[in-house]
C-alpha cells in the first residue's frame, strides 16, 4: 500500500472514534474497548488457522487450545466460541474431550464448560452419544459431597462450595436442555432433593424458564400451601409476586402467607407486597400488624428480621403517617433484635437529619 502509516493511523482513528472497538492505552498501545471484541477476534483467528489456513491440526486445536485452557475461565467464552463456529463433528469431540477430565478439585470446571460448548452449536442432532452422558454428569452433582476430596468439619466456606456447585449444575441443566423431562426432573429436584440451594435453583428455574408451561402457575400455589420445605415455599412466594403480579389471586395468596411459621415465607410475603402492592390499603394494617407481633426470635446472623421487612414497607409507601415513625422509634428502643433496634436507630437519624434540612428550607 501507499502511505500505509497513514492509511492505519485512519483506520485506527475510525475503530476509535466511531466504531469505537479500540481505546488508546498510551504509548502507541491499542486495547479493546470491550472484552467481547478480543474474544470475538481471538477465536476468529484459532477458526481461520484451524479451516481455512490448515496450519492447526485438530490434535493441535484439542490438546494445546481446549487441553491447555479450559481451567482458565477468562478463556472460557474464546472455547465456546470456537465450538459454535466449526464443524459439529470436531465440535462434539471437543466436547467429549472437555467430559473426559475427572477434577472434583477444580469445581467440575469441565463439565460446566462442555455444557456451555455444547449449547453454542446450532444443530445438535446427531450429538446424542455426548448429550447424554453430559446431562447425566451434571445430574449427578446435585448429590454430590466434598467429603471425597476434602478434609474438613463441614465448615461454611466448604458447605457454600458445595452448594454453590449444585446451584450451577441445576441452572446448566435448565437452560440448555428446557425440555418437558427437564421441567419434570426439576419438579423432582423440588419435591425430593434435601439441599436447600437445589431446592431454590430449581423453583426459581420453573418459574422464570417454564413460565408459560400450562401446569407452573398451578404447580407454585401447590408449593406454598402444600410443601413442608420452607425454602421452597418462600421461594414460590419470591416467584409468584414476581412473575404473576397480576393475577387476581397473587396478592390474597400472598396475603395469607403473612402467618406461615417460618420467617423466609414472611419475609418473603412482606417485600412481594411492598415491591408490587405498595397501593393497596391492606398493606398498611399488614406491615403494622407484622412490626408489633411478628414472632421472630434471631440465631443467625444471616437470618432477615421480617419486622424489619414490615418497617421497610411502612417506611417506603407510608413515611409521613404518624404510625409509622410510632413503630420505628418504638422498635429502634424495645425490638429484642439488636440487628433490628441498630437498624431503626439509623433510619431515625436520617429522619432527623431529613427533617432539619426541611425545616431550614422552609426558613
Amino acid at each position: 500500500f501507499s502511505e500505509p502509516r497513514e492509511k492505519a493511523n485512519l483506520l485506527i482513528d475510525q475503530l476509535r472514534h466511531r466504531n469505537f472497538i479500540l481505546c488508546d492505552r498510551g504509548s502507541d498501545i491499542y486495547g479493546f474497548v470491550h472484552r467481547t471484541f478480543l474474544e470475538y477476534f481471538c477465536a476468529v483467528e484459532i477458526v481461520h488457522r484451524f479451516e481455512k489456513q490448515r496450519t492447526l491440526t485438530f490434535e493441535q486445536l484439542r490438546d494445546e487450545v481446549f487441553g491447555n485452557h479450559w481451567q482458565d475461565e477468562t478463556l472460557h467464552e474464546v472455547l465456546k466460541l470456537i465450538c459454535g463456529a466449526i464443524d459439529p463433528k470436531f465440535s462434539r469431540e471437543l466436547i467429549k474431550f472437555l467430559v473426559g477430565f475427572e477434577r472434583k478439585k477444580d469445581r467440575f470446571k469441565n463439565l460446566f464448560l462442555a455444557a456451555e460448548c455444547l449449547s453454542m452449536i446450532r444443530n445438535r442432532l446427531g450429538l446424542t452419544s455426548i448429550e447424554t452422558p453430559l446431562l447425566l454428569s451434571l445430574q449427578s452433582l446435585i448429590n454430590f459431597d466434598l467429603d471425597y476430596e476434602y478434609d474438613r468439619d463441614r465448615n461454611r466456606d466448604a458447605i457454600s462450595l458445595v452448594q454453590s456447585i449444585q446451584s450451577q449444575a441445576v441452572s446448566t441443566i435448565a437452560s440448555i436442555w428446557e425440555a418437558e423431562t427437564t421441567y419434570l426432573w426439576l419438579k423432582k429436584c423440588v419435591s425430593t432433593n434435601k439441599n436447600w440451594a437445589v431446592c431454590i435453583t430449581a423453583t426459581q428455574e420453573i418459574a422464570q424458564r417454564w413460565k408459560n408451561h400450562t401446569n407452573t402457575l398451578r404447580w407454585l400455589k401447590e408449593c406454598i400451601n402444600e410443601s413442608e420445605n420452607v425454602h421452597v415455599r418462600s421461594t414460590a412466594v419470591q416467584e409468584l409476586a414476581n412473575g404473576w403480579k397480576d393475577d387476581p389471586d397473587t396478592s390474597q395468596i400472598l396475603k395469607s402467607c403473612i402467618s406461615d411459621k417460618d420467617w423466609r415465607v414472611r419475609s418473603a410475603t412482606l417485600k412481594g407486597l411492598s415491591l408490587y402492592w405498595g397501593d393497596d390499603p391492606d398493606l398498611f394494617r399488614i406491615s403494622c400488624d407484622s412490626v408489633l407481633s411478628d414472632p421472630f426470635n434471631r440465631k443467625y446472623d444471616f437470618q432477615i428480621n421480617p419486622r424489619k421487612m414490615a418497617l421497610e414497607a411502612l417506611l417506603t409507601h407510608y413515611p409521613t403517617h404518624p404510625k409509622t415513625l410510632e413503630l420505628l422509634r418504638d422498635r429502634a428502643s424495645n425490638d429484642p433484635d439488636k440487628q433490628l433496634r441498630q437498624w431503626a436507630q439509623e433510619q431515625l437519624k436520617m429522619q432527623n437529619v431529613k427533617q432539619e434540612m426541611e425545616e431550614s428550607s422552609d426558613g
